[in-house]
């Protein structure tokens, strides 16, 4: 997964020397964007109800020992006893690194849909560059470029 987020990563520059090409890649490179991002989100959620789940029979348990025991306690401290287990902080660092990626990827897609904009402002500018190429506006541009300024 790292390999094709390195590649979509150089790919997401734009050559304005080739943009036929990027017309013809950027729906390729956005698919697989996306496709990653489903994954990372899928590892993501996935790790977080890993966490949720723990946390929930860590809760019970230390709720059922505690009641053996006859010990009073409350809320704080069972919340206090779940955030401090070892476990749990491995499970929830996990979590975090699994975000962590879920949130680059959605930057990637984000990124080739911004892509797509940019691609269509060249394409339409290549148009209108093309219709006023040898038109009457273009020559009083041209003119206008040239034309003495006294600042």
């Amino acid at each position: 997964m790292e390999e094709r987020f390195d590649h979509l990563e150089e790919r997401i520059k734009i050559e304005e020397n080739d943009v036929e090409a990027e017309l013809i890649g950027h729906p390729h490179d956005y698919f697989y964007a996306s496709r990653g991002h489903a994954d990372a989100v899928s590892l993501r959620d996935l790790a977080k109800h890993d966490l949720d789940i723990y946390e929930a029979q860590l809760n019970l348990n230390l709720r059922k020992v505690l009641n053996e025991r006859q010990e009073k306690y409350t809320e704080a401290m069972i919340n206090s006893m779940v955030i401090c287990d070892v476990e749990r902080i491995k499970l929830y660092e996990a979590y975090l690194d699994t975000k962590h990626v879920a949130d680059l990827w959605a930057g990637m897609k984000e990124g080739y849909i911004q892509k797509g904009y940019m691609l269509k402002i060249f394409v339409d500018n290549r148009k209108s560059d093309n219709i006023t190429e040898g038109s009457y506006s273009s020559q009083r541009r041209e003119a206008l470029k040239n034309y003495p300024r006294h600042d």
